[in-house]
This record gives C-alpha cells, sequence and structure tokens, in this order.
C-alpha cells in the first residue's frame, strides 16, 4: 500500500526555496545533500493532512473485499507506525492478511505529491522501500494456499530487484491469469 503525502511534499517544496532548490525534483539532494530522500513510504493519499492508504492494488484488493469476493495481497511494510496503519486498514476492510509481509529494516512506504501547475499532480515514489523487498517464500507460500485465478501486479512491483524476483516466481508457479497494471511514472522505470 501506498502513502500519499501532499502536506510533507508542500513542506520540501518550501523547504527546497528557502536552501535554494526550487528548480530542482523533489528527492533529489544538491551536493552538499541539504534534501535527504530517506524517507517513509506507506501507499496511502493525504486528504486534508489525514493519511488514508491507498495504491492500485490496495485499492483492487479493497474492492474485492467490499464485494466478498476472495483477494490476496502481497506487500512488505515496515514494523513503524506507518504499517500499523495498514495493518488497520487490512483489518477494517476485513482484507486477507496472509501476503502482508513486516520487515523489521526497511519503512513502510510513502508518497510525496508535488500538487499544481499545468500538469496536475506529480506522484514522487520513494526508493528502497519495505515492498521493494518481498520475500519470495512467503508469498509463494501465501499464494499457494489460495490457488489464485488471477494476478494483478503493477510496475512498481518489479522495480526492486528482490520484488522482481518474488513476482517472477510467483507467475512462474501459477496458470493464473495475468494483469499488468503500467503506470509508468518519469523516474520509477527504465528500458528493462
Amino acid at each position: 500500500a501506498d502513502l500519499v503525502d501532499h502536506a510533507a511534499a508542500d513542506a520540501e517544496l518550501e523547504a527546497r526555496q528557502i536552501v535554494g532548490l526550487r528548480d530542482r525534483p523533489l528527492g533529489v539532494e544538491d551536493d552538499a545533500g541539504a534534501m535527504g530522500e530517506h524517507r517513509q513510504h506507506l501507499d496511502a493519499l493525504v486528504l486534508g493532512g489525514d493519511q488514508v492508504v491507498g495504491g492500485a492494488p490496495f485499492n483492487v484488493a479493497r474492492h474485492l473485499a467490499a464485494f466478498m469476493a476472495p483477494q490476496l495481497m502481497i506487500t512488505r511494510v515496515g514494523t513503524d507506525r506507518n504499517g500499523n496503519l495498514v495493518r488497520g486498514e487490512f483489518e477494517r476492510f476485513a482484507m486477507s492478511a496472509r501476503g502482508l509481509q513486516a520487515d523489521p529494516l526497511e519503512e513502510t512506504g510513502r508518497v510525496l505529491v508535488e500538487r499544481g501547475g499545468a500538469d496536475g499532480h506529480r506522484f514522487i515514489i520513494l526508493p528502497d522501500q519495505a515492498y521493494d523487498f518481498i520475500e519470495v517464500d512467503a508469498a509463494l507460500e501465501a499464494v499457494r494456499e489460495v490457488e489464485p485465478q488471477a494476478f494483478y501486479f503493477g510496475t512498481l512491483a518489479q522495480r526492486g530487484e528482490r520484488s522482481r524476483e518474488a513476482l517472477f516466481v510467483l507467475l512462474g508457479a501459477s496458470v493464473a491469469t495475468r494483469f499488468l497494471d503500467l503506470n509508468l511514472r518519469t523516474g520509477q522505470c527504465d528500458r528493462d
């Protein structure tokens, strides 16, 4: 799941203006490292200062759960406050937590949003988040318990080497229909 943090993006933009980095993309450091990019990531949306768990895979799983359809979301969260928020949303929406992994080292993901402009909002998906390190054995065990009819996955599931490996193992172990939700954002994917 992802957190989209409008408030943090606005605060960072204001800070960047103060230190003279306004024209650089968010998350890019200057030579002195004035604005570090080691932040939390939680698949969520911040509306009026509130964090709401979200992200395309979470939203699909949540809607399936709302229709009382079987679902299993494979993701990884940190053992931090935002990870607790994600676990709480799984419980609140009666979503299966079989595929929810806890990472003691990496933080739960968070997305920053750069507001406005002629092109609308820009989402900054931070690197090296807990879901970039999905453990293949735990994911495979969870999937084997449910024998899925379909796999829904996106481009973000493939950006971390470990999560990409887990995805390929899962796809190779199943004859389920595959649905790739392409979301090609600048700086989030390469030609490979």
